[in-house]
């Protein structure tokens, strides 16, 4: 991990509706650190490219892409990118437009607590 890493709040660049699924992908540029927003339902995550190590909750792990893995209901990730990544998140609704399924999925609201973002930075430092 760079010293000079960023640290940014996930921007979704993508969005893919289909019947009862919404997938959203989302880049990650070498040596950032991205936080997600708070999840409000379980839903499956696709590491498309890159390798990244990633913290759900306390759980710390490191994957390479093809990967795939649940996030749980009420989680948030912590993501630092070893190189440029690509995830998605597909997630389960009947909603058809992407602000409502957000509003329905997500917690959006900035996580700002530094406390455990450095903690959470510390841990994958020392993966």
């Amino acid at each position: 991990m760079t010293a000079n890493a960023e640290i940014t709040q996930v921007g979704f660049t993508e969005h893919y509706i289909s019947e009862g699924v919404y997938c959203r992908v989302f880049h990650i540029k070498e040596g950032d650190i991205a936080i997600g927003a708070l999840h409000l339902t379980t839903h499956m995550n696709v590491l498309l490219k890159g390798k990244i190590t990633i913290a759900i909750g306390e759980e710390i792990r490191t994957a390479e892409a093809p990967y795939i893995f649940e996030a749980l209901k009420d989680s948030r990730k912590v993501a630092y990118a070893h190189t440029d990544v690509q995830i998605m998140n597909i997630i389960p609704t009947t909603l058809a437009n992407v602000e409502e399924i957000e509003k329905e999925a997500v917690d959006t609201t900035p996580f700002l607590d530094t406390k455990y973002i450095a903690n959470i930075v510390q841990l994958i430092k020392e993966t």
